[in-house]
Order: C-alpha cells, then structure tokens, then sequence
C-alpha cells in the first residue's frame, strides 16, 4: 500500500473542517496509508480514528544537531536543493533560505516515516517548505491549492508545478491563477478539482415558511472583512423593521482583531435595540460540526454577503455555501471570489457586493418568489455533480495512487 504523508500545518483548524473530511475520507477508503503531518494542533475535534495517524511536530535543539550526519549523508541532494533558491527564486530570497534550512529538519523526520509521496496543503510558504524535502529525499510530491494562498501567499509556484506530480486547485479563480503564475498555459499537472461536502450529515429539506413568523437568517463565516458580516448586520436590523428576523452568526474568532469585530456587529444590533435578533452561537469560540449541521437544519434562509476586500484577501466556493445548498436552505449571495462556480440567478438569489440596500430588497424579493423551492432543487441537483465529498475524493486518491 502507498505511504503518503501529508503535510497541514494546522491540523484541524475548524476553519479548514474541508481539509479534515478529505483526509478522513481517504483514510476510509483504505487504499493509502496516510500519515499528517502538522506543526500545531487546531481547535476542531479529531475523530479517534484520524488521532492515531496524526503527528505534530517542529525541530528542537537536538533535531538541529542530528541534522548534521543526516547533511553528510544526503549531501549531493541537500545542494542540488539549494540551487532551486538560487537559480528559480520567486520572492523573498532570505525567506526561502530559511525555509531551505527548515526543510532539512523536517526531510529527516519525514524520512523516519518512510513514505512513498508527500502531500502539502496550500500553495505558499508550507509547499515550498515540502517542495525542498521531496527534492532533499527525492521523492515525489503534490499540493493542493485554495484561495488567498493562491492569489496573494503564493511561493515559487514555476518552480513547485515544474516538479510537482499535480497541483489541484478547489475553485476556478485559483485555478486560472496558478496557470498564470506558472508562466504555461495547458499544463497537465495543474488540476481543477473541487472540495467535496458530506452531504448525508446535512439533511436537505424544502423551507416552507410564514413571514409572519420569525424567520431564522444562518451565517456561518469567520469574523473578518471579506465575509461582508457588518453589511448583513445592518441589511437585518433594516429587515426588522417589516419582519421578525433573527440572524443566527456561526463563526470563529481566533485573535483580537476578529473578536472586535465580531463586537461591532454586537454593537450595530444593540444601537437599533435588537439585541434579541442576534445569536452568535458559542459567542464566536466556534462550533463543532455535528452543531453546525443541526443548525442549518433549523434555519430558513442563508446570506453570505462576501466581498473582495482587495490585497488578495479572497474566497474560493466558502464550504458553508454548499453546505447550505446540500441543506435545502434559499441561499443569498454575491458573487465574491469563485462563488459563480456554482451559484447564479437561476438557483440562488444574487445580489451587489457591500450594498444593504439591495440586500434587503433582494429578500423581499426571495420571500415572494414562488420558484424558491425549485431554485433549492436545482441547487441541491447541481452542487451533487460537482461537490460530492466521495467523488472529488476518489479523484484525489486516484491522483495520488498514480
């Protein structure tokens, strides 16, 4: 059985569950023996069985003084790796020399793991760290490439797809840029291959509400400018005015930038006195994803108002988008980042980026039409092509057993 280590160096983050299903799926499928490796523990649950083949390391003062025999032995590859910084540099040279020396830490512990592939997650600084081990052990490698990584993070990308065996990219703007920044049109080895959903752990059904009721709005975002969280916010106090809305804000907020911001959003609810139309589950400390899939199933409408903040700070298809369409929910959304890959008029409603006003007519609108359910459908239908968690996952296996 192929030995594949693979290399995530947070491991799991609950803003990256994407990359815990992928693992854990092909660890399920049985025909790869898969290690992780990855520099911390994150906040997101592992399952018992994932626990046992997850190693989490950074060298330490002895690693660097065992490196030395391991240099002696390895010698010839060691400065035939150096010579990619020094004839193929994209970037920070200093950088990449540190990270050069970094890798022949972590090519003789990868090395103690006796693998037949490595697999590095994001086109930045951790696949140029696993492109100089795989150079050092001479083995061959992979990565898989997402977002902002791609469009603002990326590291020495000529010189990763030159010896990379593929790099797959989850959405199409990633995938047009990496093309771009390899300098090649047509490469063979740049994959556009989705993120996959479980969609059995979301149950779809159809949202037949009374708007006389209150209706229970579900966004599920990190704390961040992109995710347009502030425009929601106020689009939903507005909507109070005429409606019995509750904004239901799933999200995780991991330093202090992110906590204030999450504050605002607090702050614009209790400025219109509509503390009560807001629950942020867990106060922004995140939620599990078995909480998540419950929550989705008892809300009635999702908003995702995302925006292109600029400096390459973009989404790709954000996985709460499919969740909510694997989860029958109407969905309203722009069309940031590579959103368009799935959603459009025809089975979403899509309205203007940072705009509150359209936002709140655009609801209006959703709450009166009487295609909503067979948008849902339609979405439902179309997200099982192309983001099935147990199709793009066999394709990734077939990738890697190749």
């Amino acid at each position: 059985m192929k030995k594949i280590v693979y290399f995530i160096p947070t491991f799991s983050a609950i803003s990256e569950t994407f990359i815990l299903r992928e693992v854990q799926t092909l660890m399920e499928f049985g025909n790869l023996d898969i290690k992780v490796l990855a520099l911390q523990e994150g906040a997101a649950k592992l399952p018992e069985n994932i626990k046992k083949n997850v190693i989490y390391y950074r060298p330490s003062f002895f690693d660097v003084i065992l490196a030395a025999p391991f240099i002696l032995l390895n010698l010839g590859r060691v400065i035939s790796t150096f010579k990619i910084i020094l004839n193929e540099n994209e970037g920070s040279f200093n950088k990449n020399v540190i990270t050069f020396l970094k890798s022949i830490f972590y090519a003789r512990k990868i090395k103690s793991l006796n693998p037949n592939h490595i697999h590095a997650h994001f086109l930045s600084n951790p696949s140029t760290l696993m492109m100089f081990v795989s150079s050092i052990l001479d083995l061959p490698f992979s990565i898989s490439g997402h977002a902002t990584d791609v469009v603002r993070d990326h590291e020495m990308v000529k010189a990763k797809v030159k010896r990379a065996k593929f790099v797959s990219l989850c959405n199409s703007g990633a995938y047009q840029e990496t093309i771009k920044l390899s300098g090649g049109k047509g490469r063979k080895n740049i994959i556009l291959l989705y993120h996959g959903i479980d969609y059995l752990k979301f149950k779809f059904k159809k949202r037949i509400f009374n708007t006389k009721s209150q209706i229970q709005v579900l966004a599920d975002a990190r704390f961040v400018e992109k995710k347009g969280l502030d425009i929601l916010s106020q689009a939903v106090v507005n909507l109070n005015q005429i409606f019995d809305i509750r904004l239901n804000l799933v999200g995780f907020a991991q330093n202090e930038s992110q906590v204030s911001y999450m504050n605002s959003l607090k702050q614009i609810f209790k400025n219109a006195s509509f503390d009560d139309k807001l629950n942020i589950p867990n106060n922004g400390k995140g939620l599990q994803q078995d909480e998540v899939a419950n929550l989705y199933s008892e809300c009635d409408v999702f908003i995702y108002a995302g925006i292109d903040a600029g400096k390459g700070d973009i989404d790709g298809v954000p996985n709460a988008l499919l969740q909510a369409a694997f989860s029958g929910l109407p969905v309203i959304t722009t069309q940031s980042g590579s959103i368009s890959d799935l959603f459009d008029e025809k089975n979403s409603y899509i309205i203007n980026q940072s705009d509150v006003n359209d936002l709140v007519i655009k609801f209006q609108e959703m709450l009166k039409d009487e295609s909503r359910l067979d948008k849902s459908d339609l979405l439902y239908k179309q997200a099982g092509k192309e983001f099935s968690l147990i199709l793009n996952v066999k394709e990734l296996e077939g990738l890697l057993i190749k």
